[in-house]
């Protein structure tokens, strides 16, 4: 052992590697952005409904902006129809019904994708008049073949992304050159760019909700490079094509392949997800994009660096200094985006412990305590020369927690983050309201009686209205028209403070004030909880 590489080694053990540590534990707790979906907060007709008359419109509201995949309507005849006139306005889906003659029950059965590229899919079940005898047919999710496809997939692209791409930017600037970490680069790249077909197969299986068996038809392939998952499957393959060639070339060029590599793994993941979806979305994505160059350039550099010490190759002293160097600012950015993006995702820390995305967090918090554990144990063995070979399988324990890491993050893909949760908990109720010229959704949060707000999205038409009031009457209770001007906020009319005392079933009216002599009143009805 050279005193050279001793040195190097106390340098690296000194006490700023203590608060280094506890920053990377602290910013590591959401490093790997979350994937989730959004969710479904109203429906008109309501699900179980039953309604005099067939509706114009069917009315689909959601969390947050969706795309519609597949809409189909089942007939009380039992007959199928696909429903291809629908518009998309804000976060609700207006789909247009057929006019159908028959009385009974109708199943419409909807898929989505949001604007994180993730699908859902679900049912509503109304009736028309009286309803059927006879048993409508049930419509599942993707089955569990598909979710495991999905989480592997995820797992295997984390791993070619962080340690692969990472690996291949460590061998070019931090090792410099070599060869030591290339076979396992190269292998990852390999395993990775096969992932991302996996990823890519089971996303369209996702969003057509279809079975395994048709994984390589085209339409599976084409529902997923229509989601916003497409751009990250592509970056992803790009990333990983620079990775190999970095690992295949030498100087000035493999620098510049493994840098872009690098960088494009912060853009890949930064196109999709939960996290990248959040408004506003140039700061969410920005702390994404800094996140996945972050964590790739932290754990891309164990294998490298863990393969040369373990050969006591010249350059393992200079490799520690670049890396001790340069990881305090890594660091710092991976803290402030991982606070950021934790925010605005939990929302509040009883979110650890009530949603399931909170105990998928407390999971991988677990094992961020023993890679805590494993740098402090590295801390007092790294300035004692014996100690190489004790400080290889350390790094090696390392990868392997860090590995278990991402098989835990790829859950997220399953768990809606608690701030998408938070607007279906609100329970809100909506009302789709028109005329002959003139339509509205009205939506109360929450659908409760007390203190609400109230949203009005109207239809868009050629005049822009001067004025919008809601009115609301519940007559069984004796509660006259309550009257409330709304105000403008961006796209819809909002009213704020309004107080729906009792429950029960409201009569809301939106008089809409076109010009001096023209006044537009459109009116239904909402049930309001207790």
């Amino acid at each position: 052992m050279t005193r050279h590489t001793l040195s190097a080694w106390k340098a690296i053990s000194s006490g700023r590697l203590r608060s280094l540590t506890l920053a990377v534990l602290i910013g590591f707790m959401s490093a790997v952005p979350a994937f989730a979906h959004a969710s479904l907060i109203g429906t008109n007709p309501s699900d179980g409904a039953v309604i005099e008359r067939p509706p114009e419109l069917l009315t689909l509201r959601f969390s947050e902006p969706v795309s519609p995949l597949l809409l189909n309507l089942i007939k009380p005849d039992r007959t199928s129809l696909n429903l291809a006139d629908f518009k998309v306005t804000d976060r609700s889906l207006r789909i247009f019904f057929p006019s159908s003659p028959i009385d009974g029950t109708y199943v419409l059965s909807w898929r989505v994708v949001s604007s994180d590229g993730h699908p859902i899919g679900g049912s509503v079940v109304f009736s028309v008049g009286i309803p059927s005898t006879a048993s409508m047919p049930n419509f599942e999710d993707s089955g569990r073949s598909v979710r495991i496809s999905i989480w592997i997939g995820k797992v295997v692209m984390y791993l070619a992304l962080f340690l692969g791409a990472g690996g291949a930017f460590a061998i070019s600037w931090i090792t410099r050159g070599d060869p030591s970490g290339r076979i396992p680069v190269v292998m990852l790249a390999a395993f990775g760019i096969a992932g991302c077909g996996l990823s890519a197969g089971s996303q369209g299986l996702d969003a057509l909700g279809a079975p395994m068996f048709r994984m390589l038809e085209a339409d599976t392939w084409h529902a997923a490079m229509n989601t916003a998952f497409g751009p990250t499957i592509i970056i992803a393959v790009i990333v990983l094509a620079m990775a190999l060639g970095s690992v295949l070339s030498i100087g000035l060029q493999a620098r510049v392949l493994s840098l872009a590599a690098l960088i494009s793994v912060g853009i890949a993941l930064s196109q999709s997800g939960h996290a990248a979806s959040a408004e506003p979305r140039w700061l969410m994505r920005s702390m994404v994009f800094t996140h996945g160059v972050g964590i790739a350039y932290w754990t891309g550099a164990l294998m490298p660096l863990g393969l040369v010490l373990a050969r006591r190759r010249p350059e393992a002293a200079n490799a520690l200094l670049r890396f001790s160097r340069t990881i305090p600012y890594l660091v710092a950015a991976i803290l402030v985006s991982g606070i950021v993006m934790a925010s605005v995702q939990l929302e509040q820390l009883a979110a650890l412990v009530n949603t399931a995305y909170g105990r998928v967090l407390l999971v991988k918090l677990s094992l961020l305590t023993a890679l805590f554990g494993l740098a402090i144990l590295n801390r007092w063995k790294l300035t004692v020369p014996p100690a190489t070979r004790q400080l290889v399988r350390s790094i090696a324990a390392e990868t392997l927690v860090v590995v278990l890491i991402f098989a835990v993050a790829a859950v997220w893909r399953f768990t809606p983050p608690p701030r998408t949760l938070s607007m279906a908990a609100a329970d809100i109720a909506m009302v789709h309201v028109h005329t002959g010229t003139a339509m509205a959704d009205v939506t109360v949060s929450p659908g409760h009686a007390g203190q609400v707000s109230v949203s009005i999205a109207l239809a868009a038409g050629p005049v822009e209205p001067r004025q919008v009031e809601l009115v609301a009457t519940h007559s069984e209770a004796g509660i006259g028209p309550m009257r409330r001007r709304a105000r403008r906020c961006q796209d819809q009319w909002c009213v704020d403070g309004l107080v729906l005392p009792v429950p029960g079933i409201w009569v809301v009216q939106v008089e809409v004030l076109i010009s001096d002599f023209e006044l537009e009143k459109l009116e239904g009805s909402i049930e309001i909880t207790p």
